[in-house]
């Protein structure tokens, strides 16, 4: 048996910087937790993309082949699953 932790949903974001950054680069892209606050010093925010409201009902990756827990939980509250 397994205790499964669910990963926390993460954006990525490509984050460009009007001026350099130390290292030179002007643009960096990163996974960020949300909210995303961001500094607007001419008063208005920078043009983003609006996420979806709720997750997606299906899967969007594809599943590994090699996946060794069962689909649905053994012991639900706890988070347990069975190996195949």
């Amino acid at each position: 048996m397994a205790q499964v932790q669910r990963q926390a949903p993460l954006m990525r974001a490509n984050l460009f910087y009007c001026e350099p950054l130390e290292d030179g680069r002007t643009r960096r892209a990163m996974n960020v937790a949300l909210p995303l606050f961001l500094p607007a010093p001419r008063g208005r925010l920078p043009d983003h993309n609006q996420p979806p409201a709720a997750p997606p009902q299906s899967r969007t990756r594809a599943r590994r082949s090699d996946e060794k827990l069962e689909d649905t939980p053994y012991l639900p509250s706890l988070r347990i699953y069975r190996y195949r």
